[in-house]
């Protein structure tokens, strides 16, 4: 019987540590981290945000803000992944989001909800930028 009340503990304990990750399987809620933050600070902003899952050419000059997660624990359309990778960049004060994946996985609530991942960024001279050569969404 002790050996039965360890054996769950320590698998509810594993459960719950492998739930601290955007990405796990185990989370119940909706996630958003931002990893390898840069030092430097920028106001929010409501601007609308550029969103591409390319790399950006060389010729374009940025400064990366860091990796912005999404998890997802319910169905929903690939988009929303989208929105919330802008919505998490304007909140570094990013102007973009580039090297944009996105994948489903399983859930404690659905077998096939919507992560993604991608690199905030912020331009050096947004100005020069041809966005039109891009492809992209503005979210």
């Amino acid at each position: 019987m002790q050996l039965t009340k360890t054996t769950i503990t320590l698998i509810a304990v594993a459960a719950l540590a492998s739930g601290c990750t955007t990405h796990s399987t185990f989370r119940m809620l909706h996630s958003s981290s931002v990893t390898d933050q840069s030092t430097t600070l920028y106001a929010a902003h409501t601007n609308k945000v550029f969103v591409t899952e390319k790399v950006l050419p060389s010729s374009i000059q940025f400064e990366r803000l860091g990796q912005i997660d999404i998890g997802m624990t319910t169905y929903a359309d690939s988009g929303q992944v989208l929105v919330r990778l802008a919505n998490k960049a304007k909140e570094l004060g990013a102007d973009a989001v580039v090297d944009v994946h996105i994948w489903r996985k399983p859930s404690p609530w659905a077998w096939a909800a919507p992560h993604g991942k991608g690199q905030a960024v912020r331009f050096i001279n947004k100005a020069a930028i041809d966005f039109s050569l891009l492809d992209g969404y503005w979210l």
